[in-house]
């Protein structure tokens, strides 16, 4: 899966909103909304910061140029209040976005594993040829994986909105017109440091999903693999009485070794795309606090900038990239994100096609089963059949009194285990 498969991506997030979302309308709605509104109100107070901050840059570099003292021990003694401001705002985000991440997760994680468990789908899924494996993984893990990202999201894109805008003003107000003149001509350009910004902004966000393009889909086979393994190891524990009497510890041994192996391999292979990926962050994460400074040096020598200036100029630019270059930031997550998204909307799929499949086979023939008065098991006239109406093994009748011990042989495939399900209740089709 590719961040440029759009409709795929698309789909994947809608199924997946539509089925988390339910949190902020159902019963749960009350703490879900306090929590958000709660969570954006810290996020705008942290913007107001951040304005303040921007200023107090101009206010306090101006001084030192203009080596006004009192200015400088004012704008110091300012400073430390808002440390104290930046402390409280970045704590008030962290305790409602830590609470809004653990309520989500754990309205997710109960919904799904109440619709795994319920009407035996978890047991049906296992009969079935599902594509889906290790559904245990993915609802412990990969919905850890899906909702706490999300919500870092959320915060990341309403910050990176509010702070362009705000800041772009900052740098068309002060950073005003550059007039640059080649060959005897003139040219004014208007608000040139944010065209720089919107430039230099955009160029690396289109860069980053070119390099990044198979991010999502290795997280995925990554992920898968961490599934195998596990899953493999807890097969060897079930079975740990057979794998010991029938001495199969070589061959457990070599089961495990190979689904290792695949995952040392995805691992591999997701640690190579993150190298490619880190050649670009790391060289924009250089560039960005030297590129504004670069921009302001004209203006700068030719005095029609302060230092105070420059600084805050430089300050703006940073804070409206971090806001155009989210995707930059975090397109490593965001592939994570599909990935695990993507798991978690399979799984819920297939719980819908057990749950069609159960609808659509309620009409069928089903085995009768009565109880008996005398405690006893008694088989009469019995069919079994599959979900196609293929009789699978036929029982003409077959009495067991209390307490009676009787054998049932046969070759393998022959029905030992499906006539013991129908037994129980489990197979249910058949007549």
């Amino acid at each position: 899966m590719s961040i440029y498969n759009f409709q795929s991506n698309k789909a994947t997030a809608q199924k997946f909103m539509k089925y988390t979302g339910g949190f902020w309308t159902g019963s749960s709605a009350k703490i879900a909304w306090l929590l958000t509104i709660g969570l954006a109100g810290s996020l705008v107070l942290k913007l107001v910061v951040d304005v303040a901050l921007n200023k107090w840059n101009r206010w306090f570099f101006d001084a030192l140029e203009q080596r006004d003292v009192n200015t400088a021990v004012m704008a110091m003694l300012i400073f430390a209040v808002l440390v104290v401001a930046i402390a409280a705002v970045g704590v008030a985000i962290f305790l409602t976005r830590e609470y809004l991440q653990v309520r989500w997760r754990k309205w997710c994680t109960v919904r799904l594993y109440n619709e795994w468990l319920a009407n035996q789908k978890y047991y049906l899924m296992s009969l079935a040829s599902s594509k889906v494996r290790n559904p245990e993984y993915r609802i412990s893990d990969d919905v850890r994986m899906a909702t706490e990202p999300l919500t870092d999201f959320a915060i990341v894109l309403f910050t990176a909105v509010l702070s362009f805008f705000t800041f772009s003003v900052i740098l068309w107000k002060v950073g005003g017109s550059y007039d640059l003149s080649i060959h005897g001509q003139t040219f004014e350009i208007p608000a040139f440091m944010l065209i720089g910004a919107l430039v230099y902004g955009l160029g690396m966000s289109a860069i980053i999903p070119i390099v990044g393009k198979d991010l999502a889909s290795v997280a995925a086979t990554k992920n898968e693999s961490e599934a195998q393994f596990r899953s493999e190891m807890i097969k060897i524990r079930e079975n740990s009485n057979s794998i010991l009497a029938s001495k199969g510890e070589s061959y457990a041994e070599g089961r495990l070794n190979s689904r290792y192996s695949d995952l040392v391999k995805a691992w591999w292979e997701l640690v190579r795309q993150h190298g490619r990926l880190t050649w670009v962050t790391n060289s924009n994460s250089a560039m960005i606090p030297i590129i504004p400074l670069i921009l302001c040096t004209p203006k700068y020598l030719e005095g029609k900038l302060s230092l105070g200036e420059v600084m805050q100029l430089a300050s703006a630019f940073v804070q409206v990239q971090f806001a155009i270059g989210w995707l930059v930031d975090h397109f490593r997550a965001i592939a994570e994100w599909f990935a695990s998204a993507k798991r978690i909307t399979e799984l819920v799929d297939e719980l819908n096609v057990i749950k069609s499949s159960e609808t659509k086979f309620e009409n069928q023939n089903k085995i009768n089963r009565l109880e008996a008065k005398d405690q006893s098991i008694e088989l009469s006239n019995l069919a079994i059949s599959s979900d196609d109406d293929q009789t699978l093994l036929k029982v003409d009748g077959l009495i067991a009194k209390q307490g009676e011990r009787i054998a049932i042989f046969g070759a393998s495939g022959s029905g030992k285990t499906i006539l013991a399900q129908a037994i129980s209740g489990i197979w249910k089709t058949g007549s």
